[in-house]
């Protein structure tokens, strides 16, 4: 149906593909959707903004990067890299990652996040969690990318 309707409003409508965004949850999603469109209408499909809500997002991140304080060859961390740095930074801080779980400390992250006054927020952290939230040089490095 989706499709369909993609394929509608390019050649009937004359709408420009890329003035057209499909969002889709998985990858796999994307594709076969894509695929189906340029079935329908050929090579004008590559030219529409299709993917996963994830995907869209850091290709605007890309395309608008001056307006951020990042470099356009950021990288976004899915759970086992988050995972994996805070490993590296417990163990950099000389601390035993099985007392200081990585998948707590990103827990606690989250959390702190998620509250309107993380630096607050982090000041309640037990002891054993807060030292882990100091910057350390894995976190400088991936600040400095």
């Amino acid at each position: 149906m989706l499709t369909h309707r993609i394929a509608y409003m390019l050649l009937e409508r004359d709408i420009l593909p890329w003035h057209i965004m499909a969002v889709t949850f998985t990858n796999k999603a994307a594709s076969e959707m894509r695929e189906r469109v340029e079935r329908l209408v050929g090579q004008q499909a590559r030219n529409l903004w299709l993917g996963t809500f994830h995907s869209m997002c850091a290709r605007i991140l890309r395309r608008e990067v001056e307006a951020t304080p990042y470099k356009p060859n950021f990288a976004i961390y899915d759970t086992g890299d988050q995972k994996t740095l805070i490993k590296t930074i417990i163990t950099e801080m000389n601390k035993d990652p099985k007392q200081h779980q990585p998948s707590r400390v990103l827990s606690a992250i989250s959390a702190a996040k998620t509250n309107s006054s993380p630096r607050r927020n982090i000041q309640r952290w037990p002891i054993r969690m807060r030292s882990c939230a100091k910057p350390t040089a894995a976190i400088r490095k991936i600040a400095h990318q």
